[in-house]
């Protein structure tokens, strides 16, 4: 079960857009961490409400797709931005692709 239901994410967006307060005095409201409601904020405005509903993780991305994200990264994308565009819920996921690729290239495994 996801740790955050979409209602309440959604509603930290919302607070966060109307208020203006910024990521961490919304952080600080609902007693989150700054870069959660960054990244949530990230999701929402790349993929709406859809962003925001946890689904079941996908255990497998394709060679094309990691080269794909480790290029907009490239041309100066942060991996915040990445996961909110690419659709990818683990913030520890392309950093592991980084590690990956520089040690030998991607690999089909992850």
């Amino acid at each position: 079960m996801a740790k955050y239901s979409a209602e309440f994410k959604l509603e930290v967006v919302l607070h966060h857009e109307r208020q203006r307060d910024g990521a961490k005095r919304t952080a600080a409201h609902f007693g989150l961490d700054h870069g959660t409601v960054r990244m949530w904020v990230a999701a929402y405005r790349q993929h709406g409400y859809d962003g925001l509903i946890q689904r079941k993780r996908r255990r497998h991305y394709d060679v094309a797709f990691k080269l794909e994200v480790l290029r907009f990264l490239d041309q100066g994308g942060s991996i915040r931005e990445a996961c909110a565009r690419f659709n990818i819920p683990g913030r520890f996921t392309i950093p592991a692709w980084q590690r990956r690729y520089a040690s030998g290239g991607a690999d089909e495994k992850h």
